[in-house]
């Protein structure tokens, strides 16, 4: 059978990279020019847009989306034919990532919390999260080989990825960081949620739609990893 490959996925998946990095280096401009980035309400507010239209979206189905993200969706799921058992990341591995996100922004939270850093590097840290979340789906991933996933379609925290980057506006008591991470709370909820109730959603053995024949949009041929 031949698959036609999902360019629109593809497209968009650089197109959220120019956008992320432009918010990023524009936040740096802004930030290290003026010395209050947080007081700029205009770019604060299109930040926020850019970000809460994406968050809402991940919570529903769509076709142009990447399958690793929509893996969790009951119409993505096409049983294998022969029977098999599903085979996740290991917990301990899920713990490991978690912990060690934890403690990096442990850290970055005391450097706030002592007033090393203000509000404005915190939104510009998690703007660089942003920018190394599409970075990990583009171009190389660090845990992709850790939590031993053959791509990013079989990738067992591909929706952790707003959760990680909204980390550091947890702390800033901000009403627009306040709504993204609340928005970044319900997605990963949803997503833990699902793979404890179906995991056979998640597993290449089990859901025929994660196997490198069903694969739409090849970006292991691009990736470095």
């Amino acid at each position: 059978m031949t698959v036609k490959k999902n360019q629109k996925a593809f497209t968009l998946c650089h197109f959220k990279f120019l956008i992320r990095l432009a918010l990023l280096l524009c936040a740096i401009a802004i930030h290290f020019i003026t010395g209050d980035l947080l007081s700029h309400s205009s770019f604060v507010a299109i930040v926020w847009i850019t970000f809460a239209f994406d968050a809402v979206l991940k919570l529903f189905p769509l076709r142009y989306e990447s399958m690793g993200s929509q893996k969790q969706f009951g119409r993505n799921f096409a049983p294998a034919k022969a029977a098999a058992k599903v085979k996740l990341a290991s917990g301990k591995k899920l713990i490991i990532v978690a912990v060690l996100w934890v403690v990096l922004n442990a850290v970055i939270a005391h450097l706030y919390f002592k007033s090393i850093i203000d509000a404005g590097v915190m939104v510009i840290i998690s703007l660089f999260y942003a920018v190394c979340d599409m970075i990990c789906i583009l171009f190389y991933c660090p845990f992709q080989q850790f939590l031993g996933n053959k791509c990013c379609n079989a990738c067992r925290i591909y929706n952790w990825d707003y959760i990680m980057m909204f980390t550091p506006l947890m702390f800033i008591g901000n009403a627009y960081a306040a709504a993204l991470v609340i928005l970044a709370v319900v997605i990963f909820v949803r997503w833990e949620y699902t793979a404890w109730k179906h995991p056979e959603r998640f597993c290449e053995e089990t859901n025929e739609n994660l196997k490198c024949s069903r694969c739409t949009e090849k970006r292991c041929s691009r990736k470095i990893m």
